[in-house]
């Protein structure tokens, strides 16, 4: 990039509906509108804490209601919100349901996705590794891509990349451009997802990876599914894209059910 960086993609994220197999009402639905018609004011679950992960779900509603995507920011400040893309976040704040007794200091990753497991909720939003703490219930859960607006859904995913530095010297570099192909390479990335195996469910940027996995772990053949489909997009952030979340986090904090 720019002469400044080498960098391979290694894993993806990117925001899954969960339902359980035999949920009837849920196994269906496609989007926010068709899930709040369903379960109407609880039975979501979620692992959204971050203000600034709520601005990423307004810009996956924006994206979804445009049917457009931009590789730059769209303002986010007062009178310039979407209220097609607002709704949609007040929509998953009336689903959202919390644990009566609150969640604990030691709760670990992934808490309301372990709650789901074990039976709380009817819906449940998060990444593919989030399947990782709901251990052998996790071949019960379907789950799926799902559009944040009643539009189409146009699937946005994070993307870890492993990056290098293109300054180094000739010698280190030739080092570096090795180490980093054998971190993102298939066989390093088998053993990381197969975990000794306790699967952790990374969604992997090689397609080869899932091939490799899903005659011991099946689910890895569904997420294939998720990991190669047609046209998605990638959230891209620029030097100043730290200082655009904060800001953007200030107008978007409307949902503070969602926020311990």
């Amino acid at each position: 990039m720019n002469g400044v960086i080498y960098a391979v993609p290694q894993i993806l994220c990117t925001d899954l509906l969960y339902t359980r197999k035999g949920d009837n009402a849920l196994k269906d639905v496609e989007n926010i509108g068709e899930l709040h018609d369903a379960l109407r004011n609880s039975g979501l679950l979620l692992d959204k804490e971050s203000p600034i992960i709520q601005v990423a779900m307004y810009l996956q509603a924006l994206t979804d209601e445009t049917q457009r995507y931009t590789d730059h920011y769209p303002p986010i400040e007062e009178g310039m919100l979407s209220s097609e893309a607002m709704t949609s976040l007040e929509l998953i704040s009336d689903m959202h349901q919390t644990d009566p007794e609150g969640v604990p200091e030691d709760s670990g990753w992934y808490y309301y996705a372990r709650r789901f497991a074990e039976g709380m909720g009817r819906a449940y939003i998060g990444y593919s590794e989030s399947m990782d703490v709901m251990d052998e219930n996790a071949s019960d859960m379907d789950f799926r891509l799902f559009s944040m607006t009643d539009d189409k859904d146009v699937p946005l995913f994070y993307v870890d990349a492993a990056a290098i530095n293109a300054k180094v010297s000739d010698e280190k570099k030739a080092l570096a451009l090795d180490f980093l192909n054998m971190i993102t390479g298939k066989e390093m990335m088998v053993r990381a997802s197969a975990n000794g195996g306790n699967p952790r469910y990374l969604l992997a940027t090689r397609y080869g990876i899932y091939d490799a996995l899903a005659s011991d772990y099946p689910i890895y053949a569904e997420l294939k599914n998720v990991a190669t489909v047609p046209n998605a997009c990638v959230f891209r952030i620029k030097p100043d894209g730290d200082a655009y979340l904060e800001e953007a986090a200030k107008h978007v904090g409307i949902l503070p059910s969602l926020v311990e």
